[in-house]
């Protein structure tokens, strides 16, 4: 093949696709897709006359399309399927570069995407990725820039964006009960996502919520191995002074007047439940610091929260200085169970 080979149009209306998934979490196809290109991997050096070997770098997609597709993503641990699958494909070379955009449906919900990619000469090297997701539904939009790479495992390094446009339209969603209260306020978050192996972690993050909070952190996560308890460490700084009144649901049963004249703060004796129920094994340690807070009139300042949790049960310390009431001190020691 001498020449360059363009396909214009391809059309799938209402297909049925199905991913099949090893027991170890890969795809089949995967296995496949990778014993081709070991098999036809692009090579600079000079070529013999009939070496087809550049055959992929030959071929163009302009554009690949499904129309209300059906996608089974079939998990022997975790199946899915996503409806009304809507996909736009285009290929400068069967190595890439790709991009692609659509929409779907997703357990109720409908989702939009766009994804760009560098060219994949080889699965082992790092590829360029861009993907913008977006949830109408919880008013979210995610955003990742970064690389792709897959040797031995999965890993992955990029700037990573969430913007949810309304907080309290989200818990809603998510809530079981339908009925949750959350402030009606926009937070975005920014920082560094890290994934290889059985670690993942969001580094030098920030989160925003206008001019009222604003914190950076950083996150890291253990997956469990065998029958190991989920790792999480946490640590969390506010960067501007927490005006916790604007996040905090009014009770609708006060009158304004009323709220005038209770410029008091009642704390419980314990900030967690007793007894917890936990879907899965998990260890924490969980730290926050806040170095001013308002709230119903009052200042806090050097507000520090920990939180522990590991095979005894969960514990919580939370210090902070009030300007009338001088140092405040609470903890309290909680156990749990794990969720058949």
């Amino acid at each position: 093949v001498q020449g360059h080979i363009v396909v214009s149009n391809i059309t799938l209306e209402k297909p049925r696709i199905r991913l099949d998934v090893n027991q170890d979490g890969t795809l089949v196809l995967a296995g496949i897709v990778e014993d081709i290109m070991k098999k036809h991997q692009a090579d600079d050096a000079p070529k013999k006359e009939g070496d087809n070997s550049q055959f992929k770098n030959a071929v163009a997609l302009k554009e690949i399309r499904i129309k209300e597709g059906y996608l089974q993503y079939n998990d022997p641990n975790n199946p899915q399927i996503f409806r009304n699958v809507d996909i736009a494909f285009h290929a400068d070379t069967l190595y890439g570069p790709f991009s692609s955009e659509g929409s779907g449906e997703y357990k109720g919900s409908r989702y939009a995407y766009r994804l760009k990619s560098g060219r994949i000469d080889n699965l082992k090297e790092s590829v360029a990725v861009q993907l913008d997701l977006k949830v109408p539904e919880i008013n979210a939009v995610f955003s990742y820039s970064g690389v792709v790479a897959k040797d031995e495992a999965l890993e992955l390094q990029g700037e990573a964006n969430l913007d949810v446009a309304d907080v309290a339209q989200t818990a809603q969603f998510f809530s079981k009960r339908g009925s949750v209260s959350m402030p009606a306020v926009p937070v975005s978050v920014k920082g560094i996502l890290k994934y290889a192996g059985d670690k993942i972690s969001y580094e030098n993050f920030t989160i925003e919520s206008g001019k009222d909070a604003g914190f950076s952190g950083r996150v890291s996560v253990t997956l469990p191995a065998d029958n190991a308890p989920l790792g999480i460490a946490a640590s969390l700084e506010s960067t501007t002074t927490l005006m916790l009144d604007k996040f905090v649901v009014k009770d609708a049963s006060k009158s304004p007047a009323t709220e005038k004249r209770d410029q008091s703060v009642k704390l419980p004796d314990v900030f967690l439940p007793r007894q917890l129920t936990l879907p899965l094994d998990v260890n924490a340690d969980l730290s926050l610091t806040i170095p001013e807070t308002r709230y119903s009139g009052l200042t806090f300042e050097n507000v520090a929260v920990k939180l522990a949790k590991d095979a005894n049960g969960i514990k919580a310390d939370l210090m902070a200085t009030a300007e009338k009431n001088g140092a405040l001190r609470l903890n309290t020691v909680t156990t749990f169970s794990k969720r058949e």
